[in-house]
């Protein structure tokens, strides 16, 4: 999906949310007008338009134009060249380490993904507490999850570290998302 914007009076910036996240694709701090991005599932996404406050407080106004193309095909429709674990829906499972709780010590969380090509990839996973959570990757980058607090990922060599709100850390390997 490609999501442009431009401002043809005044300024304005974007956020692309996906459908079901409170964490934005792409933020507008990050890239303001340009978005290209494959998404990481189906369903209805959102294009957030605003101005910047300092902006709205002194009543400015803005004029834009949006334009929104997508392309190509489900990723789904490409087939995995993993096999599936017996049993399962699941290209892989796994035991990461995980913090669910503020101030918790790390612990094991049960983990299956769905591989869907070129780091594309969706990890359920199963928490010490009996919780559920699901991350979205895109493109080898944790993208979006299923909790409503923010997202917030970051990479140390082959381990992507996704922080979600206060409380939740998971470790996730790469060899878990691509394979290997």
């Amino acid at each position: 999906m490609t999501v442009t914007l431009v401002a043809t009076k005044g300024s304005a910036e974007m956020n692309v949310w996906a459908p079901g996240n409170d964490t934005a694709i792409s933020l507008g701090a990050e890239d303001p007008y340009n978005v290209t991005v494959v998404l990481p599932t189906t369903g209805r996404y959102k294009v957030q338009v605003y101005q910047m406050r300092a902006s709205a407080r002194r009543g400015e106004t803005a004029n834009y134009t949006l334009t929104i193309g997508v392309t190509g095909g489900a990723t789904a429709a490409v087939p995995s060249h993993d096999a599936l674990v017996p049993g399962t829906k699941y290209h892989a499972t796994a035991e990461i380490s995980c913090v669910t709780t503020p101030g918790g010590k790390p612990g094991a969380c049960k983990a299956g993904v769905i591989r869907k090509g070129g780091g594309n990839a969706t990890i359920e996973m199963e928490t010490p507490d009996g919780g559920q959570r699901t991350i979205f990757f895109t493109g080898g980058k944790a993208t979006g999850s299923n909790a409503t607090a923010k997202l917030v990922a970051t990479k140390n060599d082959d381990i992507t570290t996704v922080r979600i709100g206060a409380a939740e850390i998971y470790y996730i390997p790469d060899a878990l998302v691509f394979g290997g």
